[in-house]
This record gives C-alpha cells, structure tokens and sequence, in this order.
C-alpha cells in the first residue's frame, strides 16, 4: 500500500498516511498510527492549510457518512456520484 508522509515543524517532523484512493485528483487516506480518515483533493494533503476540518481526522463512519450526504446532493442535480461511492468502497475496505 502507497503511504505518504505529511511534514510538520518546519519540515522536522512527519505523520505517515495509507492511502486508500487517490483517483481523478481526489485522495482519500488513512492515518498510519491513528488509523482516521481524511479526504479532499489531492493538492490539499501536505500543504499549509490541509484537508477541510470537516473532512480531516474522522472515523471510518463519520467519513461515509459524510460521502453519503454528497452522493445525495450529486443525485439532487443527476450528476454522477461514481467517485463518492469508490471512495466509500475503499474506506470500506481499508483495515
């Protein structure tokens, strides 16, 4: 499995990260040590800012949950929701 590595303290320090979707410039991934779920586009993770709070450091439930409710809004205006559901999937699958 890919891990990616998001630096911290000017560089000096790093948390490791499984990465459990990474498709279309979108990325789902998986802290190594505390085993939650943080999603977004892929240029997000490592920059200064990062994921979305509200979609940084969720439980495996929380992550679905919240992907559930774009699949819903994607519906609301027949837009595909094929990328939420494999996000889904692969959170699904993750250990």
């Amino acid at each position: 499995m890919e891990q990616r590595k998001w630096f911290f303290n000017h560089g000096a320090n790093f948390e490791l990260f499984n990465v459990l979707f990474d498709c279309d410039g979108f990325l789902v991934v998986q802290n190594d040590k505390t085993h939650t779920i943080s999603f977004g586009t892929a240029d997000c993770f490592n920059s200064l800012f990062g994921f979305p709070v509200n979609q940084s450091c969720l439980t495996k439930d929380e992550a679905i949950s919240i992907l559930h409710d774009w699949i819903k809004i994607d519906e609301s205006y027949n837009f595909s929701t094929s990328r939420w559901e494999n996000m889904i999937s692969a959170i699904k699958a993750a250990q």
